[in-house]
């Protein structure tokens, strides 16, 4: 025979092989084809000579994982170390499982090929076939052959009760369009895949997994395409429950949040798309929840909801945001027509009370309305937008609804701004306390200050409460601030004492700083603290503070006087004060509102709120003095303590300390006398 060139060299080694009857071959790894082959390898390849082996296109039908795993070999073999593997060749077409034995050899051309050795053929594989095919008989896994161009071959019994008689081609199994050019487009591109497809069935259409994998026709020895399936249907069914329960709200049954993330991601991924929202929130809804319970409050939601969505049309879409929060996504939209009508008609539907269990309950709403993209530039800020505007409306009263404008964005920005530099204010202790003299009866002499809190800002400057205690109410920074102010003030107090100059200090206490549990441990701890005598601190509470939760007041108040620590009720007559609850508190001091004493034309409250200090043995204050004949007035009829900037303006404790140091007698009321001239010289400091 003729050897290729590339053998020449190695023609002795392989006549030692030449008369054995072993099956021996050489491969030509990177041409895929036989170069050399001796008398038994080409009895086992079924070939009339060396030549025609040779010629036969090796690469032709073998998968990419044949030669992946061939490449495997051959790197396994480059290593110096010889390979023994099972494989099933395909001679004529016809299956041959053979036990191979592989070793690198060296060709002329200075190529590495493979010598390989048939060592052994799988008796047993007629069993095996015969096993196998009981296997697939039986199995519930439907697989099916199909040629190169689709066409039926073979399927097994599980396929052959699945599949519609007249099926003779893979396409009239794909039932979805699309599904089946996916699955065309793929097979191109894999060796194998898994697809999810719609498919016909004799028991309908059903959804199936499919595994498609890329093979030998055993009988022919043709490539061909071996598709096993799984019916996924219930699978499937449950997925697409599990996804809808997901993406709606389980009390109200609309859509949740979930839902509205993905609408509106869709919504901003298209450039054209317009939209508008309208953002709900029930105005006092937590009462009727601690009020009635959990039970009414859910019942509540969902009347309110159904409500609601009889403002809606088909196209938009109602989504409880969770709690008591609601949203109306409209697609399309882009004008405040639209959105202000269905607004207004969800205001008046609500005007409405809902019968709850029987019970009629009134709950009415804040709105806020907003559009994309002229009022937001994502799905983000579109939500936050909108929320804003709702605020607004809540702000206002609720009942309404508010559109949002980029005003309302940057106070929000500058509250967000305010927030964050009050709190490192209090950590860097940007605070001042300013005093504000409180004068006896005579107007000269000073009984006492009133604590004020000045903010030294670092940009702007010497900042007054108003423009920062609502921030730290609303923040809970109160509490941090309300006790930096009582600690300093109670400081001061000890201080002036020390110093022989000892004037009572009255602090402005906040509702969240009174409520706290442990308000008066941590009073008592800052008497102990700063070293400040309780009878020189006074603290002043408000009105609508005593009302609330009356008995836990009156505790307070007893715990209070026992430490000896004066209490003040601060802006008296503008509250709700029960004149029972006056008596049985222990109250030392009515401060009158600033309205009544700069009302002088109608003296009527005030000649009965002296009346009543005089009746209930309490110290009578008249702050906010502005001119001498309210002062006058105050005096002739017996007040107490004057306050005012007539009197005095606030100013540092450096500036009272040298006006204190000035007065030859500086005195203070005895804290166990009531008295009624503001002052007694009974003890001099």
């Amino acid at each position: 025979m003729d050897i290729p060139d590339s053998l020449m060299s190695v023609q002795q080694t392989l006549s030692v092989y030449q008369t054995l009857t072993t099956p021996i071959w050489v491969f030509d790894f990177d041409n895929m084809s036989v170069i050399w082959a001796n008398e038994g390898a080409l009895d086992l390849w079924q070939a009339s000579s060396c030549e025609e082996l040779a010629s036969r296109n090796m690469s032709k039908g073998t998968s990419a994982t044949v030669a992946t795993h061939l490449l495997n070999i051959r790197q396994h073999l480059l290593k110096g170390s010889k390979f023994s593997d099972r494989w099933t060749l395909y001679p004529r077409g016809v299956p041959r499982h053979c036990f191979l034995e592989y070793r690198n050899i060296k060709l002329d051309d200075g190529r590495d090929g493979m010598l390989i050795e048939c060592v052994g053929q799988d008796l047993h594989s007629d069993s095996e076939t015969l096993r196998s095919t009981e296997a697939l008989r039986h199995t519930s896994l439907m697989i099916s052959l199909y040629s190169e161009d689709f066409s039926l071959l073979y399927c097994n019994p599980a396929a052959h009760s699945m599949l519609p008689k007249a099926l003779t081609h893979l396409s009239d199994h794909i039932a979805d369009p699309q599904d089946w050019d996916n699955i065309k487009t793929e097979i191109t591109l894999s060796d194998q895949f898994l697809v999810e497809a719609s498919v016909f069935t004799k028991a309908g259409r059903k959804r199936h997994k499919m595994h498609f994998q890329h093979s030998q026709d055993a009988v022919t020895g043709k490539k061909s395409i071996l598709v096993s399936e799984s019916d996924i249907t219930l699978l499937h069914k449950g997925a697409r429950d599990a996804h809808h329960q997901a993406r709606t709200d389980s009390l109200t049954g609309f859509a949740n949040r979930l839902y509205l993330k993905e609408k509106l991601a869709a919504i901003a991924s298209n450039p054209q798309a317009t939209a508008g929202i309208i953002y709900i929130d029930l105005d006092r809804f937590k009462n009727i929840n601690d009020s009635l319970g959990h039970s009414v409050g859910d019942k509540l939601l969902i009347a309110v909801a159904h409500t609601i969505n009889q403002c809606v049309s088909k196209d938009m879409t109602l989504v409880r945001l969770g709690g008591d929060e609601f949203l109306l996504l409209l697609e399309s939209v882009n004008h405040y027509e639209t959105l202000t009508k269905i607004s207004q008609c969800i205001i008046n539907r609500l005007d409405s009370p809902l019968s709850i269990d029987s019970s009629p309950l009134r709950v009415t709403p804040s709105i806020g309305i907003c559009l994309y993209p002229s009022d937001a530039d994502s799905p983000e800020s579109l939500l936050q937008h909108a929320d804003i505007a709702m605020y607004q409306s809540k702000a206002a009263g609720g009942n309404q609804y508010h559109i949002f404008t980029d005003q309302m964005l940057t106070e929000v920005k500058q509250r967000s701004q305010l927030e964050q530099q009050l709190a490192l204010a209090i950590k860097q202790n940007q605070f001042v306390l300013h005093y504000q003299p409180r004068y006896a009866a005579d107007g000269k002499t000073i009984a006492g200050a009133e604590a004020l809190i000045r903010w030294q800002h670092p940009e702007r400057g010497l900042l007054y409460p108003g423009s920062f205690i609502y921030m730290a109410e609303e923040t809970r920074l109160i509490n941090q601030l309300g006790d930096w102010v009582l600690r300093e003030g109670a400081r001061q107090a000890a201080q002036w004492h020390r110093q022989g100059m000892g004037i009572r200090v009255s602090v402005n206490l906040s509702a969240r700083q009174f409520s706290s549990g442990n308000f008066v441990d941590n009073v008592q701890m800052i008497l102990q603290d700063t070293g400040c005598p309780a009878h020189l601190l006074e603290l002043e509470l408000t009105e609508s503070m005593l009302i609330n939760d009356i008995p836990n007041v009156a505790k307070v108040l007893k715990r209070l006087h026992k430490l000896g620590v004066r209490t003040a009720i601060d802006d008296f007559g503008t509250g709700y004060s029960n004149l029972v609850y006056l008596q049985s508190f222990d109250i030392h001091c009515l401060k009158i509102d600033k309205a009544f004493v700069q009302s002088m034309d109608k003296p009527a409250i005030l000649n009965m709120i002296l009346s009543l200090g005089e009746l209930l043995g309490m110290t009578i204050v008249a702050e906010g003095i502005e001119t001498k004949e309210q002062l006058s007035w105050l005096q002739d009829n017996g007040c107490h303590e004057l306050q005012g900037f007539y009197l005095a303006k606030p100013m540092t404790s450096e500036q009272l300390g040298k006006i204190l140091v000035q007065s030859k007698l500086t005195r203070y009321p005895d804290p166990a006398i009531h008295h009624s001239g503001g002052i007694t010289e009974t003890e001099m400091i």
